[in-house]
Order: C-alpha cells, then sequence, then structure tokens
C-alpha cells in the first residue's frame, strides 16, 4: 500500500500569489528575472497571514520557487505568523514561466505594438508562447539556483502547458505527499505557475483558463477530498472582496471571477477593459445596434453574444467625453511627431557635418556614433504616455507613429464597456448604477485625500463595512453641499481648493494667515452653513 493512500484525510491547501514586486509595479514582464518586492508587495504579505490566522489556519509546510519575491513573501508570512520554524521547500519548478523576447519589456508597449488577439494569446492563453529570446539574453547566467538543470529546463520561450508540464511531476511527487498525510500546506509561487496548478485542480478547459486570475498576496484555500480532488471548484479566497477588487484591477471580466462573486448570491455590474484583448469585448465591440440617449453626456447600446448565456454587455458613450479623448490624443500626436523631426534633423546634422570635416581634411568620413540618437528614441519609445502610439522598425530600430494603433483607439473614444448578470435592470439603469458607484468611490477618494484618514485594509468584514459606510457618507455631503450651492461638486472643490492657509514667522513669534476670501468663496461656506476659516490663528510668541 502506497504511503498517499494511509492517510485518513487530505490537508488544507493555501495558495498564494506573491505579493506585488518592482516588475507588477512597472507592468513589466518579468519571467525568471529576480526582482524584490515593493513595500506595498510586502504588506500585502503580512495581511495573507493575517487572513491566515483568522482563519484559524496553521502551516506545516511551505512550498516556494527559487525567486526571491516568492521566497520573502513566504517569510513574511511565516514570521507574522510565528511559525518561521516549519519546513521549507524551494524549487525551480514553482518559478514563473519564461516569457522570451517579452521580458524586461513593459506589457503597455508590447500591446501598442501587437494586435489584440496576438496579444492576449500571449498573455493568457494555454499553448501558445510569447516569441523566443535570442539565446543567452534570458536570466539564468551562471546561475547557482539552476547549475544542476539541463538546458531544456529553462527554454527560451514558454507556454502556460510547458509550464504545467514541469509543476506537476512536483505536484504529485511533493505537495500531494503532505496533503495525504493531512498537513496544512502553504504553496507561494507565481501567477502562471498558479494559474497551472488551479487549472489542473478544478480541470479546466483552455478557455477557461485563459480567463484565470489570480491576484497578488490573496490566499486562496482548498479544501481536499478522496483524490485530492477540491470539494468546490475554485476554491475560496480567505479575503472575497479584495480579492475581487485586486482581480478588477487585473481583469475583472474573467468568467472565472465573475462566477466567484456570484457566490454570494445577487448580480453583479462590472467595468470591462477594452484594451486588454479581450475575445469577448471585441465581439461586443463589433456588434451593431442604436445607441439609446440617457443623458445630454451618455448614450447606451445593450449587445448580446451568441453562446454567453446569464451576462449582458452594455456599450456607453460619451460625446463630451469622446471630444477630450481625441483632442489629448492628438496633442500627443504632436508631441510625437515634433520629437521625431527633432531626432531626424539632428541625424541628418551630424551626417552634414561629418562630411564637411572629411572634405576639408580629405579623409574618408568617419563612423558617426549613433549612440545619442538612439538614447533620445528609446527615451520616447519609453513614455509613459507616448510610448503607446509608436512601433520600432525590426531591422533599423527606428521609430515611427504606430497608424494602426490610433486607428483602434480612435474607435473606443469616449466609450467603456460594462458587463452584468442582471437580467432585469434596463441598459439606462445599469449605466447610471455604475456612475453612481464611480462617484461613490471618487468621493471617498476625495474626503481621503482632504482628510487625514487611516489606510483601510479589507481584510476584515467590519472595515469593508467601514469602507462602503465612508463611501456613502463622503457621498451624502457631497450631494447636501450641491443641492445647498446649487453647484457641482468639482466646482466647489476647485472653488475652496484656492483657499491656502500659510504661517508666518518672525522674531515676536509666527501665526497661521487664511488667504482672504473672495465673494464666491464666502457664499458658498454660507450656503453650507459651514463657518468662515478665521483669518489669524495658532498665534505662537516665543516663551
Amino acid at each position: 500500500m502506497s504511503p498517499h493512500s494511509r492517510a485518513p484525510r487530505a490537508g488544507t491547501l493555501l495558495l498564494l500569489r506573491h505579493g506585488e514586486s518592482t516588475a507588477n509595479a512597472e507592468g513589466i514582464f518579468t519571467g525568471w528575472t529576480d526582482v524584490p518586492l515593493t513595500v506595498r508587495g510586502q504588506e500585502q504579505a503580512r495581511i495573507a497571514a493575517d487572513l491566515i490566522g483568522q482563519a484559524g489556519l496553521s502551516p506545516d509546510t511551505v512550498h516556494t520557487s527559487v525567486l526571491r519575491r516568492t521566497i520573502t513573501t513566504a517569510d513574511l508570512v511565516l514570521e507574522t505568523l510565528h511559525r518561521d520554524w516549519i519546513p521549507t521547500q524551494r524549487t525551480w519548478r514553482l518559478n514563473e514561466r519564461r516569457y522570451g523576447a517579452l521580458t524586461g519589456r513593459r506589457k503597455q508597449h508590447v500591446r501598442a505594438e501587437t494586435d489584440a488577439d496576438t496579444y492576449r494569446r500571449w498573455r493568457r492563453s494555454f499553448s501558445t508562447p510569447p516569441p523566443p529570446a535570442a539565446p543567452g539574453t534570458l536570466p539564468p547566467w551562471n546561475d547557482a539556483r539552476y547549475a544542476a538543470l539541463p538546458p531544456d529546463a529553462y527554454p527560451l520561450s514558454a507556454s502556460l502547458a510547458d509550464v504545467q508540464a514541469r509543476v506537476l511531476p512536483y505536484w504529485t511527487d511533493t505537495i500531494a505527499a503532505d496533503l495525504y498525510l493531512g498537513r496544512t500546506t502553504l504553496v507561494v509561487a507565481h501567477g502562471n505557475s498558479l494559474r497551472a496548478l488551479v487549472a489542473h485542480l478544478d480541470q479546466l478547459n483552455p478557455t477557461q483558463v485563459a480567463d484565470l486570475n489570480i491576484p497578488t498576496g490573496m490566499p486562496l484555500r482548498y479544501d481536499l477530498g478522496p483524490g485530492l480532488r477540491p470539494q468546490a471548484t475554485g476554491g475560496h479566497y480567505l479575503d472575497p472582496i479584495t480579492a475581487a477588487r485586486e482581480a478588477a484591477d487585473s481583469g475583472f471580466s474573467s468568467e472565472a471571477n465573475q462566477t466567484y462573486l456570484r457566490r454570494a448570491g445577487g448580480h453583479y455590474i462590472t467595468g470591462v477593459k477594452m484594451r486588454e484583448g479581450s475575445h469577448r469585448a471585441d465581439q461586443a465591440l463589433a456588434r451593431q445596434g442604436r445607441y439609446q440617449q440617457v443623458r445630454d453626456n451618455l448614450r447606451v447600446k445593450e449587445v448580446r453574444l451568441d453562446g454567453d448565456e446569464g451576462r449582458r454587455w452594455i456599450i456607453c458613450h460619451n460625446p463630451a467625453e469622446a471630444e477630450r479623448d481625441q483632442a489629448r490624443r492628438e496633442g500627443q500626436l504632436t508631441a510625437i511627431r515634433e520629437e521625431l523631426e527633432r531626432i531626424k534633423t539632428a541625424r541628418a546634422a551630424d551626417a552634414k557635418k561629418a562630411k564637411a570635416k572629411a572634405t576639408k581634411t580629405g579623409t574618408r568620413p568617419a563612423a558617426l556614433s549613433d549612440a545619442p540618437h538612439r538614447k533620445a528614441e528609446c527615451a520616447l519609445r519609453d513614455h509613459p504616455s507616448l510610448g503607446r502610439w509608436l512601433k520600432q522598425h525590426p531591422a533599423t530600430g527606428h521609430l515611427s507613429v504606430n497608424t494602426a494603433k490610433i486607428t483602434a483607439e480612435a474607435r473606443l473614444d469616449g466609450k467603456y464597456l460594462l458587463a452584468t448578470s442582471d437580467p432585469d435592470l434596463s441598459a439606462e439603469d445599469v449605466a447610471l448604477g455604475y456612475k453612481n458607484l464611480l462617484e461613490a468611490e471618487r468621493a471617498f477618494r476625495t474626503m481621503k485625500s482632504t482628510l487625514d484618514l487611516r489606510p483601510v485594509y479589507h481584510r476584515l468584514d467590519e472595515r469593508i463595512r467601514a469602507h462602503v459606510l465612508l463611501c456613502w457618507l463622503a457621498l451624502l455631503l457631497i450631494r447636501v453641499a450641491e443641492r445647498r450651492t446649487e453647484q457641482t461638486w468639482p466646482k466647489i472643490a476647485a472653488e475652496l481648493g484656492r483657499i491656502h492657509q500659510v504661517t508666518l514667522t518672525g522674531p515676536a513669534g509666527s501665526l497661521q494667515q487664511t488667504t482672504r476670501l473672495t465673494d464666491t468663496q464666502t457664499k458658498l461656506f454660507k450656503d453650507c452653513s459651514v463657518s468662515l476659516p478665521p483669518k489669524m490663528s495658532a498665534l505662537k510668541t516665543p516663551e
């Protein structure tokens, strides 16, 4: 009888994607590049430990990759739980997948240079790897961690299927053995190595795998039955609200995340990213139909997709915002064209000078250094807002405006896409309901930037309720101010934002002085029944 069959019951499996890394924060394809956690990532690890402790779980053993972002995350979790003495095993088999030629590049730049379907297949599909890197350009470079591995252990590019092929032997031989012994087993790994493992546990098909997203720093619990089969498909996030919110930040339109959200009952309204290459989003935007006018600045159109039962798609269009999108894009393109022309002129001037010097000296023109111009092009390509409109010639490396990207973006001017599972709400109610949710969150952010509020971490039920209540109170205050002043909140905030308080210091002491109020500002205070700020305050004299 094998040792696996002797265990009376399977242990509990905890899956944890490492906390936010510096590459996550910058939107860079990382792969096996060894990067540290950000401060936020370290805090995510400690919060994950709190969630594990509050769930009454105590890890008996830990498995990580050999990359420090998972090692640091695991160390912080165990330190917080006071269990840093338990056995820990590290393996390259749990490493992130290898992104090939995309490694080290910003995702927004790759997305701008590639059509949506190809980009989505590279990132989310089960069997399509990214383009391979040139030999010798990817880690490891003489790294002792991988010294004993054969060369085929780290290919020049890898698909999720390749990752699953190296993860499953470790799952079968090591992790499963711990679980069969009834141990609570914590696996701290990466987005793709965990996706590969979840795809195996939940027996997901390629379409479901493409929609699967695992947020950073959110413990996912699996209670396992006979044969280590999950008792509930998809497991259970220890902080489902924050997990859903984090998933929204990374692409909440995934079917797996929306199905998970509906477990609590009721329905959802969610915004869907239109620029992430989602097949369903592309289908929805391509459907013909007539817009319905909701308000002066909002039109809506509902579309249905074949084979997508239980979900409705609402396309919203804001004509005023479309004009602003177009003006913003034209301003950026003008800046790009001016910079490209400047680089071109500088290149030509350098060539002309070299030719004139050679003619004068009677020698052959010296080889020109193109480094300054390359540096200028790299700075333009990597610019956070301008780089998205550029493409790079594969042979010369020179930049040009990506007209296909411009055409694709122009189709999205002033539009946003909503998905809902609610069968009864009208398209107008869905659009206005989502807008109200955004206004409530915006009100909270306004209050948070004005008042000295402590951070709200959504790991406890009472803090989740506090966040919702604060959002509601902030929106209530804004609505009261708008009704009493008959002004919109942006105008009220802009006018009151011009009031400043300065501290004056001299030999006689110091005091705080408020800038003189205008008639409009005075009226705002009076309409809201708020006392006018004192002209002078906080007078201090030398002791």
